[in-house]
């Protein structure tokens, strides 16, 4: 029955990432055209703010949930309403805070004058806390259908919402109404489908039992708060709201056509590997064949988001984003690099229990990126853009380092397990070279990027090995799903 209900909850998860994952960049196509840049600065940079009390907080109380080990549903319930009642708690403290330094606030992320915006977006704090708790019991239940439905309601929002509201207003009030509506729906929604209620009952004892874990929860999502944040931070207080506009909207382009890709099979990878963890060779088959099949996908797609970087940029944001395509050029062939040899290390230090060498690689990354951000400060910003994404690159030597002394799995073995891939990515780049040189308009380049997905398959196909690799992925992911 387990094994059943893993199954199913890795249908529904798939399910639900490829669904999020395909109609949300369409919202934000939309979106961008319709809203200024300013509009998009202001929220990133409030965002900023609310997203290091909402994420951190939330992250934390929703991880003890699903990660304790719960014998049966009296304590189930206790530990929801220590979760409800602490996150609650400090949700709402952290507001006041907010509502009591929006003037300072405001000053420190370039935004004077929007004090109000800060205040009225800082609702999502105390309205998320209970959502948080509801989405950690259905997961630990692995009830991932009723999270589909939530997930598919989070994308209604924005069509109902937002758009309308940006139609009328053309200001950022709509992206935040629409945030916090969003908030407000998945609350209520989540709490109708549950069996759980929130209550005043409160045991100091088990909240002693979970205080290790709770505090090391804090830790890991501050880092990777940090690390998510603290890039934005610096180009609002150096270029301004703008320049945040144009990197975080490069970062949720970039991201969300990689997504693709990955999202689907971390979930599939982890379970697989988490069957042969007793089996050292078995693992490092699976953990081989799975990187070769994101590798086929990949590493063209990283010479293909440098050639084609104005392309992307005119087809998902439009003209008034033409900026942005320097970064979604080189941000996005680097990510796909880190996709291919280092994402899939995080699902096997989690395989194998060692989930805190992800947050060591977080951290020393992290310390990394400050040191860049000092030598930073005399660049202009694209300067800057190519620095911090070259810097990326950074996390793969990190994860070598463990990958090498956890599984005897090296950079260069993995590199070596994709010569053929990158040897014939490399002669589709030049391809697209030549097409990109002699490209009018949009058709033309249409008609470039088709004929270099096409040469390179053509090529990919006359290797069996690769045909094969390929073919045995889709069947997994399929059969999976």
């Amino acid at each position: 029955m387990k094994d059943m209900s893993i199954v199913s909850a890795t249908k529904w998860s798939i399910i639900s990432e490829l669904l999020a994952k395909l109609i949300v960049p369409i919202t934000t196509m939309t979106l961008a055209r319709i809203l200024s840049l300013e509009s998009f600065g202001v929220v990133t940079s409030i965002m900023l703010i609310i997203t290091l009390a909402d994420d951190i907080i939330n992250v934390a109380f929703q991880k003890v949930i699903v990660q304790i080990e719960i014998k049966n549903t009296e304590k189930i319930e206790n530990y929801c309403n220590i979760v409800f009642l602490g996150n609650l708690l400090v949700s709402i403290s952290l507001w006041i805070f907010i509502t009591s330094f929006r003037y300072k606030i405001a000053n420190f992320v370039g935004i004077q004058g929007k004090e109000l915006e800060i205040v009225i977006t800082g609702l999502i704090l105390p309205l998320s806390s209970l959502s948080t708790v509801q989405e950690s019991i259905f997961i630990k239940r692995l009830n991932y259908k009723a999270l589909y439905h939530n997930r598919c309601i989070s994308i209604l929002i924005p069509f109902v919402i937002t758009l309308p509201l940006a139609i009328i207003l053309k200001n950022h009030w709509a992206l935040i109404i629409g945030n916090i509506s969003l908030t407000f729906i998945r609350a209520i929604h989540l709490t109708i489908k549950s069996e759980w209620m929130p209550s005043l009952k409160y045991n100091f004892k088990l909240l002693l039992r979970i205080k290790n874990l709770l505090l090391f929860n804090l830790l890991d999502a501050s880092i990777h708060w940090a690390s998510s944040w603290t890039d934005i931070l610096f180009v609002t207080k150096f270029f301004g709201i703008h320049y945040s506009a144009l990197y975080k909207m490069s970062q949720t382009t970039v991201t969300s056509i990689i997504s693709l890709i990955t999202s689907g099979i971390t979930a599939i990878l982890f379970s697989s590997l988490s069957y042969y963890k007793n089996d050292h060779e078995k693992f490092k088959e699976i953990f081989f064949n799975f990187q070769k099949g994101v590798a086929v996908l990949a590493l063209p797609l990283a010479a293909g988001f440098y050639i084609y970087r104005t392309t992307i940029v005119q087809i998902l944001l439009g003209n008034k984003w033409l900026e942005a395509s320097e970064m979604v050029g080189v941000l996005g062939a680097v990510t796909c690099l880190i996709a291919t040899y280092g994402t899939f290390s995080k699902e096997a230090y989690r395989a194998i229990g060692e989930s805190k060498v992800a947050f060591y690689v977080q951290a020393l990354h992290l310390a990394f990126i400050i040191v860049i951000f000092f030598i930073s400060f005399s660049l202009n910003y694209n300067e800057f853009v190519i620095v911090r994404s070259l810097a990326f690159l950074q996390i793969l030597f990190l994860h070598n380092i463990y990958m090498k002394k956890l599984f005897d799995i090296k950079l260069k073995n993995m590199i070596k397990n994709n010569v053929y891939i990158i040897l014939i990515s490399i002669i589709m780049g030049i391809l697209g070279i030549f097409f990109k040189k002699f490209s009018k308009n949009l058709i033309t380049d249409f008609f470039g990027i088709f004929m270099c997905i096409l040469f390179y398959f053509i090529l990919l196909f006359r290797n069996k090995e690769y045909k094969n690799s390929v073919l045995n992925l889709l069947k997994q992911y399929i059969g999976k799903g």
